[in-house]
């Protein structure tokens, strides 16, 4: 499963090995795919991030008596979908 933070980790230590690493491979696989594996790896963290800020406390705030169902429901599919979005259920699907 794909994680923002290993994957971080992994292009930084090979641009810092060799810095021309991403210039290496566009030739490879061209301009477009890049920017579209951008695109996705920042969605990625962005996704990691929403999760991991504001994951708890919106769940925690689903339970409250005060909001209609409909709105309990449509936060904790939006948690959820981060969690997912971001590879964060890793741990749900080990043993299975």
């Amino acid at each position: 499963m794909i994680q923002f933070t290993p994957l971080l980790r992994t292009l930084l230590l090979a641009a810092l090995q060799d810095p021309l690493t991403p210039f290496k491979v566009v030739p490879h696989v061209g301009v477009v795919p890049m920017v579209d594996f951008f695109k996705h790896f920042l969605m990625l963290g962005w996704f990691t991030v929403l999760y991991r800020v504001l994951g708890t406390p919106l769940l925690a705030l689903s339970l409250s008596k005060s909001l209609s169902p409909a709105t309990k429901y449509d936060i904790k599919r939006a948690v959820e979908q981060w969690k997912f979005g971001s590879g964060l259920d890793y741990d749900d699907h080990k043993d299975k």
